[in-house]
């Protein structure tokens, strides 16, 4: 696998003083919403797939909760929204006739058309589907849509589905180790932050009926660049709005990538491996 040099404990906190981060940060052309660029989203995305029980654990979920309650038909569709690396897409493949992408990160075009997704390179709020679904998945994907813009992009989302199927949401939750690192960062954290209960109250306010499954699973490397850089990644994608962030002072950057570092040293085991046990919520509605 491909890595990206991130950064050694030694020289940690000079290096961003000196700005001289090896992270790539986004191309302008880009699609996605995000402080990261496509390449380092997608070796992200592999480093914490290959590294956890996620992609295993969704898609249990999935076969045990969702499939048995769809519609009988034997032409059923899958929309995923920000599929990525789409490994949960394809272990559900064989379950759906057709199945469509809507993703922003163009990194994976060549993947999608090996195995003959319908893909879309869009934002979901710009996309526009000639067909709806019988289940449409959106996982870890509102940390790049705005706060305001959640409640357009949940009733399209809602409207994509055909009569009888299903939605699903995946957040993170506000609960855990994780989340109680995020309130070491409360000197530059908003309240606001994307999270479970934020989702919830918009949901209800919309009027939306679901139901909440709270699911756990672990990431541990014994890599520590792998790790940093995942965490660092969930951390800036999941407390901070993209504009948010930018606006920070350099001091205040530096001293929220100091404290990412001083966490992910505090999750190194015994064993020489780091390791962290990660918290999220399902939320699952009708059409």
């Amino acid at each position: 696998m491909k890595r990206v040099n991130f950064f050694l404990p030694y020289i940690f906190v000079f290096i961003f003083f000196a700005g001289c981060s090896k992270t790539k940060l986004k191309d302008n052309k880009q699609l996605l919403t995000s402080h990261y660029s496509e390449e380092t989203y997608q070796q992200v995305e592999d480093i914490f797939t290959n590294n956890s029980e996620y992609a295993d654990n969704m898609t249990k979920f999935i076969l045990h909760e969702i499939i048995p309650s769809l519609p009988a038909d034997t032409n059923r569709t899958l929309l995923d929204i920000g599929a990525g690396p789409s490994h949960i897409t394809q272990m559900l493949s064989k379950y759906f006739s057709s199945i469509s992408i809507v993703e922003p990160n163009q990194k994976y075009l060549e993947l999608y058309k090996k195995r003959g997704y319908n893909a879309y390179f869009s934002n979901f709020q710009d996309v526009v589907l000639p067909e709806k679904f019988h289940f449409v998945l959106c996982s870890h994907v509102l940390y790049h849509v705005k706060h305001s813009n959640w409640p357009v992009f949940l009733k399209k989302m809602k409207r994509s589905i055909i009569k009888g199927g299903k939605g699903m949401l995946v957040i993170g939750a506000p609960r855990g180790e994780f989340e109680n690192f995020g309130k070491s960062l409360k000197s530059n954290l908003p309240n606001d932050y994307s999270n479970t209960s934020l989702l919830k109250k918009i949901l209800t306010d919309l009027n939306f009926s679901f139901s909440v499954t709270p699911r756990a699973y672990t990431f541990k490397t014994s890599n520590y660049a792998d790790f940093y850089i995942v965490i660092e990644l969930f951390t800036i994608t999941d407390y901070y709005e993209l504009e948010a962030f930018n606006r920070l002072s350099i001091s205040q950057k530096n001293e929220i990538y100091a404290k990412i570092h001083n966490f992910c040293q505090s999750c190194k085991k015994d064993n020489g491996e780091y390791e962290l046990v990660i918290e999220d919520d399902i939320l699952v509605f009708d059409a």
